[in-house]
């Protein structure tokens, strides 16, 4: 039996690998209109190429970071180009775009990673035999691929969410590295290198839940340390070298981007880069978006309990609206005097009402008591680091949720161990695994019907702050500026193109 509840959950995680490329290659990938800057990593791989950083003005628009000569450089992390690393051999860039493989293989392999996790803690506590365990096995990988944040991930192919669903394969191996490298309690060799090197990597993809990875990359040193004594050291070296290039390279990064090691995005004031946004006049620096960045911070303390009840407990907005809108403008009022504004995008709803099943496994493991949670204190600690940086931005978004879901799911480990044996105690028909499982469909239900609306976000329609720049609009806004003619010609060329490309124009000409 336990061979089936295998075949069952490996079943399962093919399906949802097999739906996630539909979505993404099948339905997304050349969509009209297109969803915004599916092209720009494909155009900083290029552009790395030529020895250069900057992006073309038409590329990416007002999500560029501009300095006083128009400059156009984008702030997220490059360690999604490892994709085009990988695929440069086989494949030629810069013509159809690399978006959708991208994230289709994170989120697979970050869904994948948890699914694997899940299961080998649930195993546990199954019964050995009968048919409950395979129905467990079942609706367990339903719940990993259909109520979690992977299936989220595969509904929008935007600039956004290449370094997100890397960020979240990313730390899917650092908590499966945690729980599976650690025989007896000793971290192996692999595993403190592994995590270190996983948490390094995610420094270029999403800084603030790097924070956190790294906290459990220097808890994994330590540990190896303790427990091993010199017969770590060479791991903890190799891992602590790791830790310290990701972060030189990324303080270096930085300083060739914005001027400065530490400063790690353009501003919405007129010192030094600034957000495209008001570069460019779409959104003035009077706003209150860009006015609650320069009083209160990009990051503020204040806002992480009214985020974070928002994130927790709004109802979703694709089937309770109304009730959606009443938790909305209890957050405003709750943030606007205190913290500026906050923008809150659609569509939302709150970890519960999308990933319930998991929420409800995360509250079991918060109240498991002190040596349940032992084994994951690092893990929780750190995770708990990294969504504290996330809840303290000024921006509410479906896509932040996934920076949220790994100290969610490091909270529903040990709830699956208090859950599952009570669960396997009892048949499938008992009130409380019914109860269970009506919960999971009613999560199941908002996270479907909000990843379906989240499809039509970030799309490129004429007049949005997403829509693609001709060079006609380029010039337009660039003389708008004050450029002269030889600047606005550098400002607005054209996108770089493949080799392929060049050849073929070159043999057209």
């Amino acid at each position: 039996m336990a061979g089936l509840v295998l075949a069952v959950s490996l079943a399962g995680g093919i399906l949802g690998a097999v739906l996630y490329g539909w979505i993404v290659l099948g339905i997304l990938a050349g969509a009209e209109p297109a969803h915004f800057g599916t092209d720009i990593y494909d155009q900083a791989w290029l552009a790395l190429r030529e020895g250069r950083l900057d992006l073309p003005v038409r590329v990416i628009g007002f999500e560029g970071h501009y300095t006083a000569d128009g400059t156009a450089h984008f702030y997220h992390g490059l360690g999604p180009l490892i994709t085009r690393l990988a695929l440069a051999p086989f494949v030629e860039i810069g013509g159809r775009s690399l978006a959708p493989v991208s994230i289709w293989f994170w989120s697979v392999a970050g869904t994948a990673l948890y699914h694997l996790t899940f299961l080998q803690v649930a195993r546990r506590s199954w019964p050995g035999g009968g048919r409950r365990a395979v129905a467990w096995s079942g609706l367990l990988a339903a719940a990993v691929w259909l109520g979690a944040p992977g299936l989220v991930l595969a509904s929008n192919i935007a600039l956004y969410h290449e370094p997100i669903a890397m960020a979240y394969a990313l730390a899917a191996g650092v908590v499966a590295l945690w729980m599976l490298g650690m025989p007896r309690g000793r971290p192996t060799a692999g595993m403190v290198v592994g995590v270190a090197l996983l948490a390094a990597l995610c420094l270029h993809a999403r800084p603030n839940l790097a924070i956190g990875l790294y906290a459990v990359a220097v808890a994994a040193l330590g540990l190896a340390l303790l427990r091993e004594g010199w017969r770590a050291l060479g791991p903890v070296l190799a891992g602590c070298a790791l830790l310290g290039l990701g972060g030189v390279g990324y303080l270096g990064l930085n300083a060739a981007r914005f001027g400065e090691a530490t400063e790690t995005h353009g501003g919405f004031d007129g010192a030094g880069v600034q957000y495209g946004s008001v570069f460019w006049g779409h959104e003035s620096q009077d706003g209150p978006r860009a006015q609650g960045f320069i009083e209160h911070g990009r990051f503020n303390a204040a806002r992480i309990v009214p985020n974070a009840l928002l994130y927790t407990l709004a109802p979703a907005e694709t089937l309770s609206p109304g009730a959606h809108m009443v938790a909305r403008r209890m957050h405003g009022a709750a943030t606007r005097d205190r913290v500026g504004a906050v923008r809150i995008e659609g569509p939302g709803g709150g970890i519960l009402a999308l990933w319930t099943f998991w929420g409800i496994a995360a509250g079991a493991g918060l109240v498991a008591g002190a040596a349940a949670l032992r084994r994951y204190r690092a893990l929780i600690l750190g995770t708990a680091l990294a969504a504290g940086v996330t809840l303290a931005y000024a921006t509410v978004t479906l896509r932040y949720h996934v920076d949220l879901w790994p100290l969610v799911a490091v909270l529903a480990l040990p709830g699956l161990g208090r859950l599952v044996p009570r669960l396997a105690a009892r048949p499938l028909g008992a009130p409380m695994s019914l109860a269970l499982v009506a919960a999971g469909m009613i999560g199941l239900t908002g996270n479907l019907t909000t990843a379906n609306a989240y499809r039509g976000a970030f799309i490129g329609v004429e007049g949005s702050f997403f829509a693609p720049w001709t060079e006609e609009d380029c010039r337009r806004r660039a003389a708008g500026r004050g450029f002269d003619p030889a600047r606005i010609d550098e400002i607005c060329r054209a996108p770089r193109a493949s080799r392929g490309q060049r050849t073929e124009r070159t043999e057209g000409a």
